[in-house]
C-alpha cells in the first residue's frame, strides 16, 4: 500500500517532465523532417518538368 501511495504522489511530478521531453522530441523531429520533405517535393516537381507527359 505504501508503494502504491508513493507511486501516486510521484506521478504528478513526472508528468510535466514527460510532456516537455515529448514536445522537444516532436520539435526536433519536425526540424529534421521539414527540409527532407521539402527537398523531396522540389525534386518531384523538377523530375515532372523534365520528363515529357505521354497522352
Amino acid at each position: 500500500m505504501m508503494l502504491l501511495l508513493d507511486r501516486l504522489t510521484n506521478l504528478p511530478l513526472l508528468l510535466p517532465r514527460l510532456l516537455v521531453k515529448t514536445s522537444f522530441s516532436l520539435l526536433r523531429l519536425l526540424e529534421l523532417l521539414a527540409p527532407l520533405l521539402m527537398a523531396r517535393f522540389v525534386l518531384e516537381i523538377m523530375l515532372r518538368e523534365e520528363t515529357p507527359v505521354r497522352r
